[in-house]
């Protein structure tokens, strides 16, 4: 969970520059707004407006790259595989796929691992099932 906290060291500086790009919208428009509309002027606003788009997508795809799951759901993605029938060569191959030749999952599991440990061996101190 504590990696899951920690955030992308691009996204504050992508929020930032945002904000920044959002501040130079708002002055060109008032800038518009008093009459001073030049070819230049317009050029800016079309520049931070493109600017303000592209910020706003990287946002995005920093925000996509490190989505938090809740323990619940890792939980259930981790018990369906109790389920497989291991003599299933098919059922066999996912497992396989889905732990070792798919590397964003194999991170997952690794990162969350240490964390369900902890919470199975606080269990079985505390006499819980």
């Amino acid at each position: 969970m504590e990696l899951q906290n920690q955030e992308s060291t691009d996204l504050p500086i992508y929020e930032k520059q945002l904000k920044e790009t959002e501040v130079g919208i708002t002055n060109m428009l008032n800038a518009i707004q008093m009459g001073i509309l030049t070819s230049s002027t317009k050029g800016r606003l079309e520049a931070l407006e493109e600017q303000r788009k592209e910020l706003q997508a990287r946002i995005a795809e920093e925000r996509l790259a490190k989505p938090k799951m809740k323990e619940e759901f890792v939980r259930f993605w981790l018990l369906r595989f109790r389920k497989l029938d291991m003599t299933q060569p098919e059922q066999r191959q996912a497992l396989v796929d889905t732990f070792i030749n798919a590397p964003s999952i194999s991170t997952m599991i690794r990162c969350l691992l240490p964390l369900t440990i902890r919470k199975v061996q606080k269990r079985s101190l505390s006499g819980k099932p």
